[in-house]
């Protein structure tokens, strides 16, 4: 059977309010937080950092930036250098001006303020303060949630606890320092090594400061360590989820299961449901409960009007059912997957509801036909008088009525309306026309082309009752 893939774009503005949770935190790019949102103060001049429970939900550490602010940092240096005999030192451009004995000298000294070139870019952040509304929400997404635990449906984010999250084309692993603690104020050193060889009564000078005097020829090597220094980063620590279980399923077209055209349902026809959130990603195949087809599959159901649907494929995306035989009027269309419910899809109910199963892409256009053992194309044309088999779906009811779900067995159900076929503008003779033995919504018709259809790529219409296939499908004549 061909598949299509429809794509729906909805306007987010259609979902009304969002489905995270109460008291998520997430960061917007706009001038004020949207309806049933509030500015999160506790986050006010610092960054989130993700921080597994139960410790150090709502940690607080260092002083918040300012708006703009570049935060400045210093370090003090101490080490030290061997001078040989009778030198000057001067240590930092400072006070030491003495005359010097040869041997080591050690000093210490502070480095200037310097900007902490952390990157960091300002953005409003805001907590969810109303209950959720339905609305779907990618898997992935992640969100900051003041509490001990993620929601129900979402996971904390294991890889990413004690880090700053930081925006990237492709995802990647904890990358530089290792994992913030809870509460932990991270304070790093700098090593310093370097080497200079003078002259007799040479001036020295090193690591940023100053040492000069006179001192004996030779090579000196200073060497030292900063004192350790906090970063004096302020940051919050909360709670990371990620959405790991979709949001409530959604309905946006259904269509015929056979040409895929979106019209009226017939009781009993095969039709595919198209959406978001229906059903598995992997998906899944039509089960047997007994002697028919399961009206769950994968924890995935489908009402019409109330009654329950056999299911002959489920997925995230497309489900695929029979509809039940009592069915009129216009009915009330839900899936529900993980006791989830969809909203609501009103399908308006015809007699029949006649498609043409055809190939998929590139042949859509063309029907499937049997043909002895081999299925008709433009290099094994249909030939006049020769008999040969299509298949469809939508013909209604049937004589003897057929059950929801049970594959057709003897007798045989025949639709209960008039079939006809036309290949070219002409009328086949039809020799069977009726329910496909062993398969459930499937009808099967075996014709003959009569004299004056003609060669070439004809178009085909299968008319049952007043209903008829979408026009744009055809056979190949010899």
């Amino acid at each position: 059977m061909k598949t299509r893939l429809l794509a729906a774009l909805v306007p987010a503005i259609l979902f009304g309010q969002d489905a995270l949770p109460r008291l998520s935190v997430a960061y917007f790019d706009a001038p004020s937080c949207p309806a049933g949102w509030a500015p999160y103060s506790p986050a006010s001049g610092r960054a989130i950092v993700p921080v597994a429970p139960p410790s150090g939900i709502l940690a607080q550490v260092g002083r918040a930036l300012a708006s703009g602010e570049n935060r400045t940092h210093s370090h003090a240096v101490s080490g030290s250098i061997n001078t040989g005999s009778a030198g000057y030192l001067v240590a930092a451009g400072c006070c030491n001006t003495s005359l010097a004995s040869g041997g080591s000298k050690t000093f210490r000294t502070e480095t200037a303020g310097a900007g902490s070139s952390i990157p960091y870019v300002q953005m409003l952040a805001c907590q969810k303060r109303v209950e959720p509304e339905p609305a779907p929400i990618p898997l992935g997404t992640t969100i900051f949630y003041e509490g001990l635990s993620c929601p129900s449906g979402w996971s904390t984010v294991d890889a990413m606890q004690g880090y700053f999250p930081v925006a990237s084309p492709a995802p990647a692993g904890p990358m530089g320092g290792a994992r913030l603690q809870p509460r932990e104020d991270r304070t790093h050193t700098h090593n310093y090594i370097g080497s200079i060889n003078l002259t007799a009564q040479s001036i020295i000078s090193f690591s940023g400061g100053l040492a000069t005097g006179y001192a004996l020829a030779g090579e000196y090597n200073p060497t030292g360590r900063t004192a350790a220094a906090s970063t004096g980063f302020p940051y919050l620590q909360l709670l990371q989820c990620s959405k790991d279980a979709a949001g409530p399923p959604r309905i946006t077209s259904i269509v015929n299961g056979a040409s895929f055209t979106s019209n009226a349902i017939a009781p009993g026809e095969i039709v595919a449901i198209f959406g978001s959130n229906l059903g598995p990603d992997a998906g899944a195949g039509a089960e047997l409960s007994g002697n028919r087809l399961s009206t769950e599959v994968a924890d995935v159901r489908v009402t019409f009007d109330g009654r329950p649907a056999a299911i002959l494929f489920a997925s995230a995306g497309q489900v695929n059912v029979q509809v039940p035989y009592r069915v009129e009027g216009t009915v009330d269309v839900r899936v529900v997957y993980q006791d989830q419910f969809s909203n609501v899809y009103k399908a308006p109910v015809a007699a029949s509801a006649p498609g043409l199963f055809s190939f998929s892409a590139p042949r859509s256009d063309e029907a499937i036909a049997v043909l002895g053992s081999e299925l008709a194309s433009a290099s094994r044309p249909v030939p006049v008088g020769v008999p040969f088999v299509l298949y469809a779906t939508g013909e209604g009811l049937t004589n003897p009525g057929s059950e929801d779900g049970r594959p057709r067995g003897t007798p045989l159900a025949l639709p209960i309306q008039p079939v006809r076929v036309t290949v070219g503008g002409v009328d086949a003779t039809i020799e069977y026309a009726g329910a496909a033995p062993g398969f459930v919504g499937l009808m099967q018709i075996n014709a003959r082309l009569n004299p004056g259809t003609p060669s070439g790529k004809a178009p085909i219409v299968l008319t049952i009752g007043a209903g008829s296939s979408a026009r744009g499908v055809n056979l190949w004549v010899e």
